[in-house]
């Protein structure tokens, strides 16, 4: 019997040296995602209504995501074999990990200006926010359903396109010919310019945001084709 156990044991320890456990990189990265969302929707939420609970949570998510990404990499450096290409995994784990800390960093700069959300950084939150489900939901399909994949980060990539719109069209209201009237008609024109320019930085770091956003994207639609 204790003969019987022993062999059983060494087979077992055979065929893990063997045949290793490959580490669902799909749930690894949909983890990942996951916090993503979660940073984008505390980041909506809090240009929504300017609590600043709510802005530390984002800084909160962020960390857990940073975690997320160190156990993600140690998993891929430790894996034999790979669910999907090892280089993109590597390039997907640390896209995704950009989103939230573009989230995080938002929030601070805004600190830092003292400036307050406004309709223009609610809309742009908001359609990351969309943005970042879409990227979650086309990581739930690797491997899986390459159409759907396809699908979703194509809806990713809208939702890079409606900010770059929001992003611009804000840019020309601040400082078109319009916004110099503004500033003349304003008692102190100086101020007004400053307020303009601290708000044109966070437009920006936003719309840095959606592109790191559309870069997950890509890198989730590489896997898929190079998976397919």
């Amino acid at each position: 019997m204790a003969v019987t156990q022993r062999c059983r044991g060494l087979v077992a320890r055979l065929s893990q040296a063997m045949f290793p456990r490959t580490a669902d990189f799909r749930a690894l990265l949909g983890d990942q995602a996951q916090v993503a969302v979660e940073a984008l929707q505390a980041l909506a939420e809090y240009a929504a209504t300017g609590d600043r609970d709510t802005a530390e949570r984002v800084a909160e998510i962020e960390k857990r995501g940073d975690r997320l990404r160190e156990r993600n990499l140690a998993t891929l450096n430790r894996s034999f074999a790979t669910t999907f290409d090892r280089d993109l995994t590597a390039v997907a784990i640390r896209r995704i990990d950009d989103i939230a800390n573009y989230a995080k960093t938002t929030v601070r700069e805004m600190g830092l200006l003292a400036m307050e959300p406004d309709a223009t950084v609610l809309a742009i939150t908001e359609n990351l926010s969309a943005g970042a489900v879409e990227l979650r939901a086309a990581i739930a399909a690797l491997g899986r359903d390459p159409a759907l994949v396809e699908e979703h980060v194509l809806r990713v990539h809208k939702s890079e396109r409606r900010v770059e719109k929001i992003y611009r069209a804000a840019f020309a209201d601040l400082f078109g010919e319009s916004a110099r009237e503004r500033w003349g008609l304003r008692d102190d024109p100086i101020d007004a310019l400053l307020d303009a320019l601290r708000r044109r930085e966070v437009y920006r770091h936003l719309s840095n945001s959606a592109d790191r956003l559309e870069a997950a994207g890509r890198v989730v639609m590489d896997i898929s084709v190079a998976t397919a």
